[in-house]
């Protein structure tokens, strides 16, 4: 079968003959594989029916280049939405976030009744601990006319995920799994100092340097035991071998903004990776870019520039977005030579390049350093080979072999990915949307999640487990007593009064230390004499009963007290595994159940039924409970509006543990941010006290002084005045401000002053590099600017690593009407 000039790969022919049978189709295949042309496909097939197609993605920015590419293709006829850009919505092909089709299920189904098919790119995201309910949503609640397009990196458990789907979806669905890559890949270890070897010569160093230290310990030496850094090593040997074999381009990933930057800067004093013909001809491109967004100025682009006209350039979410769009340009063009990226480049975004290295295999995650897991190597190592390009791509990763932990690399560079699992976790937001669809079945709608489809094997597994257990209980052979008694009830008789006797005789021996202490000295000698004599007369009576116990003396005590522990041993694990599945089976229902019964407590719901005060928090995602406790109590209607861009800035912002910030110079809005804490910490309190496992984010007021600096109308370079926050980070954090503000607009539309009031503040908010729709329309022909007031379905808080939080746009009470 051929498509679009080219002969497609088998995998990607079946999938095409599904689409044009009508069928559904789920396609696992390694990074780069070729997946994109089965969406392409469909939607040349929708265009035909006169149909339209929906592509999802995870991040925006994957969205952004996939309306680029669609646009090129098929000009006016491409849309996208997402939380921050709404460009013709309506078109035949859309292009939007998982959260944005999710979202716009919950608000108006209707907007989807031509849409024939809904494409679903790195969907293998359901394992994602932050953004993977929407995907089971979404899946769960689209119309069932709706035929779904299945896009995953490879997947170990691949036909438990396809049974699920099959069993919520109406429309058959075509399972395609393909394990084989078009451009194949050459996997190599870099031990710095040492050389380039294969995982089995990495091994052979590695133990021969921990015999050597052993030695060195048996001689009483010292060993170092630390853990290995990539500052202990020169990486510029590798980066000169990539040069000289011919393996450039490359992605260099490090597991550190600061690192990405500190490499690039060190690889470009090493040199430039172009001829002064090519040196020359990037930086014609990278100004021709600078200017069309408008940041030939910034301090960072200029310092950015030296570093392009060697090859060289640095890639993550820390940055400008403007700047980090040049640079993926710049990238895609074949320009740059050697990008450090973080792991986020390897999210979607299809910019691959000849060779892949990794500085280390050791990342922080936030919670603690560990080691890549396999799946996340193979989807960083599956950017190496450009197809149609290269006929070989290659991974290089370093490790130094006197800190490798064989089985543990081992497992990431050569073992199986690991197998996705729900992360099925409804918001308040989603059960009050649920509770007004479907009432008291909504319980019943929820036990068709991939959670609970997954549960279905762990409980088998665990029932399993239980009848093992309950069988070897029974082989085990019980006590049996000489003496006639019933051996089980001796024995448990027996076992409980040595714990007694046991615990009593404890609480003598400090007693008599006691009475020593009380009656000495003043005391009479005949009181310390009576006290004691009472204390050995316990003690006695304590031995006594040891002396008449059925099983005291007895020869067999022993043998029958092992066979009791076998039995108690087995009966519980038994009970351990009861609980176990008990807990499973009624996990997700539970916290569902401590959710409404929180929002029964605040007023929400009562019983099955929305009221007012929920009808608020319905409309917003991600912030619920601090929109709505702060709204209806009139903090909002009481600020201006630079006041209220710093309120929703510091109910979005997550500060890191580094970093400074000025403190705001007004009293009144820092008394205002404490008492809206305040009013928040009752509610997670609430939430404590409920049994709600995931509490809702706290007022955060660091970022109070940029914010009011903006919203007053400086220019975004004097931010660095207020906080050491990066470029990237404020822009996201104003960016996710700024939707809030928009969903709560939508949530209050009837309300007679807040609209405007929120509108005032998105305007001074969203502006320059913060307007998101403003940055993509720069790089589009002929594009209209947005009207400030034109709505998306809403998201909060997004960027390449953060996940999109949708708003529905819907009219809800006035804060009066719904306090009321």
């Amino acid at each position: 079968m051929h498509y679009g000039g080219h002969k497609l790969d088998p995998f990607q022919a079946d999938a095409c003959k599904a689409i044009d049978d009508g069928h559904s189709v789920i396609v696992a295949a390694p990074t780069g594989a070729g997946k994109t042309v089965i969406a392409e496909y469909a939607t040349e097939v929708c265009r035909k029916r006169d149909r339209r197609i929906v592509y999802t993605a995870p991040i925006k920015a994957l969205s952004n280049q996939k309306y680029r590419d669609f646009r090129a293709l098929y000009g006016e006829d491409v849309g996208i939405v997402t939380g921050d850009v709404v460009i013709n919505s309506t078109a035949p092909i859309v292009v939007m976030t998982t959260e944005i089709l999710r979202n716009t299920i919950f608000e108006d189904i209707t907007q989807l009744r031509d849409i024939e098919y809904v494409v679903f790119d790195e969907i293998h995201y359901i394992n994602d601990i932050e953004r993977g309910t929407v995907w089971e949503e979404s899946i769960i609640f689209a119309p069932q006319n709706i035929k779904l397009i299945c896009l995953s990196a490879t997947m170990p458990n691949l036909r438990q995920f396809s049974d699920w789907i099959a069993s919520v979806r109406e429309v058959p669905i075509q399972v395609i799994e393909e394990h084989e890559r078009p451009v194949p890949l050459e996997r190599m270890v870099y031990m710095p100092g040492r050389g380039i070897g294969t995982v089995d010569d990495l091994e052979r160093t590695a133990n021969n340097l921990q015999e050597r230290l052993k030695d060195i310990e048996d001689d009483g030496g010292r060993r170092r035991r630390r853990r290995f850094r990539p500052d202990d090593y020169d990486p510029t040997e590798l980066i000169e071998h990539l040069a000289d074999e011919d393996r450039l381009p490359a992605l260099y990933f490090c597991f550190s903004r600061r690192g990405c930057e500190e490499r690039a800067r060190l690889f470009r004093q090493y040199g430039s990776l172009l001829s002064p013909n090519n040196s020359a001809d990037i930086l014609n491109d990278y100004d021709e870019l600078c200017r069309t967004f408008d940041i030939t100025d910034d301090a960072r682009a200029m310092e950015f520039r030296e570093l392009v006209e060697g090859g060289i350039a640095y890639h993550h979410a820390g940055m400008l977005p403007t700047l980090k769009e040049v640079v993926e340009r710049l990238f895609t063009l074949g320009k740059i030579q050697l990008l450090c990226t973080t792991e986020t480049f390897a999210v979607g975004i299809n910019m691959p390049a000849r060779t892949v290295v990794f500085e280390g295999l050791e990342k922080y995650d936030g919670v603690s350093v560990r080691h890549l897991k396999a799946r996340e190597y193979q989807q960083m190592s599956g950017r190496a080979g450009r197809r149609g390009i290269d006929e070989q791509g290659y991974v290089y990763a370093t490790v130094d072999p006197e800190f490798a932990r064989m089985p543990e690399i081992r497992h990431v560079l050569t073992g199986e990915p690991e197998a996705i699992e729900s992360q099925f976790n409804l918001s308040y937001s989603s059960i009050l949307n649920l509770l007004d669809e479907y009432g008291e079945m909504m319980f019943e709608v929820c036990r068709k999640s991939f959670s609970n489809h997954q549960s279905t094997y762990r409980v088998r597994e665990l029932e399993s487990k239980r009848a093992a257990a309950e069988q070897a209980g029974q082989t085990l052979p019980s006590p049996k007593c000489i003496h006639g008694y019933d051996a089980m009830e001796a024995l448990t008789q027996h076992q409980n009064m040595s714990l007694v006797i046991e615990e009593r005789i404890g609480e003598l021996r400090p007693a008599r230390s006691r009475v020593k202490r009380k009656y000495s000295g003043r005391r009479k000698k005949r009181d310390r004499i009576r006290r004691l004599a009472q204390l050995d007369r316990q003690e006695g009576d304590i031995k006594t009963q040891i002396r008449e116990a059925r099983c005291h003396g007895c020869s067999n005590l022993n043998e029958c007290q092992m066979r009791y522990a076998a039995l108690n041993k087995t009966a519980s694990s038994v009970t351990t595994l009861t609980e176990e599945i008990e807990r499973v089976k009624h996990y997700h229902e539970a916290q569902i159940r401590a959710r409404m019964g929180l929002m029964e407590r605040l007023g929400y719901i009562e019983g099955l039924r929305v009221q007012p005060r929920g009808r608020v928090a319905q409309q917003i995602y991600g912030y619920e409970l601090a929109v709505t406790e702060l709204m209806l109590a009139g903090y909002f209607e009481r600020l201006d509006p630079d006041s209220i861009n710093v309120l929703a800035v510091s109910m979005v912002f997550e500060a890191k543990r580094d970093g400074w910030f000025a403190r705001v110079d007004d009293t009144r809005l820092t008394r205002m941010l404490k008492s809206a804490e305040g009013q928040l910490e009752r509610a997670r309190a609430l939430e404590v006290e409920c049994g709600v496992d995931t509490l809702s984010q706290p007022i955060e007021g660091k970022l109070a002084a940029a914010t009011l600096a903006w919203s007053r109308g400086c220019e975004f370079d004097e931010l660095q005045n207020y906080t050491s926050t990066t470029e990237g980070d404020i822009v996201r954090v104003f960016r996710a401000a700024a939707d809030l503000l928009r969903q709560m607009r939508r949530s209050l539309s009837d309300h007679p002053t807040l609209p405007e009031l929120l509108l005032d503040a998105i305007k001074l908010l969203n502006r320059d590099v913060v307007d998101a729709e403003q940055q993509l329309r720069k790089v589009l022909p002929g594009a209209e600017p947005r009207n400030p007031e034109e709505a998306s379905p809403g998201e909060s808080g997004v960027s390449d690593e953060d996940a999109d939080t949708p708003g529905p746009s819907t009219s809800l009470p006035s804060a009066d009407a719904a306090a009321s």
